[in-house]
Formats: C-alpha cells, structure tokens, sequence
C-alpha cells in the first residue's frame, strides 16, 4: 500500500474541499433558481390579475366598451356590465 506523505494529503484535502464548495454552489444555486421561477411567475400572475380587474372595472363604468370584445345584445341594461365582469372572474 502507497503512503501519503503531508503534502500528497493536503493536496487532496484541497481537492475534495473544491468539490465539496462546487456541489454546494450548485445546490442553493438551483434553489435560488426555483425561488426566482416562482417569484416571476407570482409576479406575473398579480400583473395580469390587476389588468383583469381594471379591464372589467372599465366595462362596469362604460357598458358600451364590451362590445369591443363582445357580441353583446342590442339592449345594454345596467345588469349586462356587471355580468360580465362576473365572467371575467
């Protein structure tokens, strides 16, 4: 069997040292990359949630907007609006 003087074991405590550093970066790594995905996509979901709730608070305002979207009847009543905004959710 070979044996290891000081400086053969030093460096390959260094060696596993580095590993060890390179497997760790790597794993919070990952977990801060599955963090920022989730960050993003709350995010983005909030955007389009407030664009949602501002495009059906425009239609209550102005029931004429839906037509824009919309084939609505030919008669607008103060009902229609709220219906649609009610679909939108």
């Amino acid at each position: 069997m070979a044996r290891l003087d000081f400086s053969d074991r030093l460096s390959l405590a260094q060696t596993i040292a580095i590993i060890a550093t390179l497997l760790m970066t790597l794993y919070f790594s990952g977990r801060q990359l599955k963090s920022f995905t989730l960050d993003m996509e709350t995010r983005v979901l909030n955007d389009l949630d407030e664009k949602l709730h501002n495009m059906g608070s425009m239609f209550v305002d102005s029931p004429e907007l839906i037509k824009t979207i919309y084939d609505i009847p030919s008669e607008i009543t103060s009902d229609v609006p709220f219906a649609f905004y009610i679909l939108f959710m």
